[in-house]
């Protein structure tokens, strides 16, 4: 969490609740790259967020009426949908 998101950062971690995969054309070497991600209930609990240098945004954005389909692609979209039907969405 301190790489992508800070030093500053505390938070509370639960269980994993989902598993993510993706893949996408990594631009830095021209080749395909898969990612296998775990998805935890958590909870910020202090900190300012301070992005790592390969992100450019970060967005908080209200559960209802959210579109994931606006944000996310692939296995990225498919974990956050499978997520909003486990919050009964």
């Amino acid at each position: 969490m301190a790489e992508e998101l800070g030093s500053s950062i505390r938070y509370g971690l639960g269980k994993p609740i989902l598993l993510m995969r993706h893949q996408r054309l990594e631009h830095s070497s021209n080749s395909t790259v898969r990612i296998f991600a775990v998805g935890y209930r958590a909870t910020l609990l202090s900190g300012a967020i301070k992005l790592s240098s390969m992100h450019t945004e970060s967005l908080w954005i209200p559960v209802n009426g959210f579109d994931p389909k606006r944000y996310f692609e692939g296995g990225w979209l498919e974990g956050v949908e499978e997520y909003l039907k486990l919050r009964g969405r």
